[in-house]
């Protein structure tokens, strides 16, 4: 049987989650809903079509990508979560990609540009994404008992800094749960790319028998596994239970 030492946790996904309905109430119940009758689509998934498209036009660039439910993002993004560029510049660079599309003719309305270039806005600006972040208790409850059974409990996520900081601040409890936090904005390192696993490795003097991964990401799960890290890709508080039941850890 495999002995973990190291519990490695992702952040949203796993161990928050983003309130839809709380994201489509700052723009507007009412003016989602007219878009989806009127336009028969999903606004959310007209936002990451939208910066799917940016990156396949986007120049090649010698940043890593970042991936969304395998969904490759421009490059803006990984520059963003690596905390080379603010959400203002981040933005400018998405509005300018919106004009260019609308002037080619892909929105069938001002009405439908008006309400992606909304969504991205609160997406993308940390100070407004932050509000619709909640914490998942099932899994929190988990980690509790994980920390009981003396594991370490590490957090590792592609996260810009101003979202890291206001998180930790409205959220101290959550984030004291943990030995310690490595944040892709920190370390200047990406999942899914296996740097920053060897980094995880390397900074606690670890191998790569010694660590379970959970990220709700399947590239990242599939990143970890390639180095040798036992992963489980994140479903549900009942899926990782089962999960950690089978390994004999809970």
């Amino acid at each position: 049987m495999q002995k973990y030492t190291y519990i490695i946790f992702d952040l949203v996904g796993v161990i928050f989650t983003l309130n839809k309905y709380q994201l489509f109430r700052t723009i507007g119940i009412v003016h989602i809903l007219w878009y989806m009758i009127t336009h028969f689509k999903n606004p959310l998934i007209t936002c990451f079509s939208l910066l799917r498209i940016m990156y396949d036009e986007q120049k090649q660039s010698e940043r890593p990508l970042i991936f969304y439910k395998n969904i490759p993002l421009p490059d803006c993004i990984s520059a963003f979560m690596l905390g080379d560029m603010s959400h203002e510049e981040v933005l400018q660079k998405i509005h300018t990609f919106l004009d260019r599309k609308d002037m080619e003719g892909y929105f069938s309305s001002a009405y439908e540009k008006h309400i992606i270039t909304e969504l991205i806005d609160t997406l993308f600006d940390s100070t407004k994404t932050t509000q619709f972040i909640y914490p998942v208790n099932t899994t929190i409850d988990i980690i509790k008992k994980l920390k009981q059974h003396g594991f370490q409990i590490i957090l590792l996520s592609n996260l810009d800094t101003t979202s890291y900081q206001l998180l930790n601040h409205l959220f101290p409890k959550v984030f004291a749960l943990f030995n310690d936090h490595i944040i892709s904005a920190q370390v200047k390192l990406l999942k899914p790319y296996k740097e920053i696993f060897f980094y995880v490795l390397k900074k606690y003097a670890i191998s790569a028998q010694e660590c379970l991964f959970i990220d709700d990401q399947k590239e990242n799960v599939i990143a970890a596994r390639s180095i040798g890290i036992d992963s489980i890709l994140f479903r549900s508080a009942d899926q990782l239970i089962q999960e950690l039941r089978k390994r004999q850890i809970l």
